[in-house]
């Protein structure tokens, strides 16, 4: 995909700040990965140290369905920017707008466009999760306290993995208590999930493993 190509949707501006607050419970970034695939927008942070993923979403109306098809595109902008051009967004009643990603360049939310953050890194996009990486969907996690570098061995599926404590204590401290583990070319992940009924509301953790041979 050229970096000339724009995905746009119409969504609820509301929405998507509920979203952004939604994810910054956890962290609290200068940079916001934003992901439009369909119809649905893909908001991340990434901890580059720790190799941890935190993600929300919210889904819109494509404006052109035969753009948003294929590819995503995404682009990383300064968060608090954003969060910003959405509540100018929020001053029309109806609080519907346009947000319109081109593809590593700049995101248009409204009549504000926000260009790509150059004072730290892209952030990468989260890992896919296939259904077939799945090596055992119902990992009991252990339970702290640990000590911030501590690494906490345990049994997930039958395998014995090691995790940082530190990580680990970010399910638990949203009452996530059960996680998936996938496996991929890129390594061994927990996944977890909090618990609102919509699926897109949730906030999915995303965690490194080591995998005992």
């Amino acid at each position: 995909m050229s970096e000339s190509e724009v995905t746009e949707l119409s969504v609820n501006a509301s929405m998507m700040k509920d979203a952004v607050d939604h994810l910054t419970e956890i962290a609290v970034p200068l940079g916001l990965r934003i992901e439009v695939d369909g119809d649905l927008v893909q908001f991340s942070f990434h901890d580059p140290e720790l190799g941890w993923w935190a993600t929300t979403a919210c889904r819109g109306v494509a404006a052109e369905p035969s753009i948003t098809q294929g590819t995503p595109v995404a682009v990383t902008v300064p968060r608090l920017v954003f969060r910003e051009a959405i509540e100018f967004v929020q001053l029309d009643p109806s609080a519907d707008t346009t947000i319109a990603v081109r593809d590593g360049e700049s995101v248009q939310v409204g009549a504000t466009a926000i260009a790509a953050a150059q004072s730290w890194p892209e952030i990468p996009a989260p890992p896919r999760l296939t259904r077939g990486s799945v090596v055992h969907a119902n990992v009991t996690l252990p339970r702290g306290p640990w000590e911030p570098d501590e690494k906490v061995s345990f049994t997930a599926g039958g395998v014995h993995v090691t995790a940082l404590g530190l990580v680990l204590e970010r399910f638990l401290a949203r009452d996530i208590d059960r996680v998936a583990m996938h496996v991929g070319d890129s390594g061994a992940v927990l996944v977890g999930a909090t618990h609102e009924d919509d699926r897109d509301d949730r906030l999915v953790l995303i965690v490194p493993v080591h995998v005992e041979s």
